[in-house]
């Protein structure tokens, strides 16, 4: 499973979530086995999609109703792992706010131990 999910609802933002993936892309979480990028599209026709599997995400098909909340509240539902975090796609993560995030993951996450038997 994995400890941290970044979860991202989006239509149409081929042009912005490159920016916010990249900014995902290169960071290294202390004690994270892995971080999850989980991308809930509403129905784009701008080639978001491609972007989001280019970059590494997962990609789920949101309900679009005209109301981000539904493809943020369907993507919350398929996130997993002891910490989730939400971003919108014109968003992105300055290297000072992933420090910040490297630590409070640092700082309420155990370490990881030997396998249990």
């Amino acid at each position: 499973m994995s400890e941290l999910t970044i979860v991202i609802p989006a239509k149409n933002e081929a042009k912005m979530i490159p920016r916010l993936l990249e900014s995902l892309a290169n960071q290294d979480y202390p004690q994270m086995p892995s971080t999850r990028l989980l991308v809930a599209d509403a129905g784009s026709t701008d080639g978001t999609q491609d972007v989001a599997r280019d970059h590494g995400a997962r990609l789920i098909q949101a309900v679009w109703e005209n109301d981000f909340s539904r493809a943020r509240n369907q993507s919350l539902a398929e996130a997993r792992g002891r910490w989730i975090l939400v971003l919108d796609a014109d968003e992105y993560l300055p290297e000072s706010e992933a420090a910040a995030l490297r630590g409070l993951l640092l700082a309420h996450t155990p370490p990881a131990g030997p396998p249990h038997r």
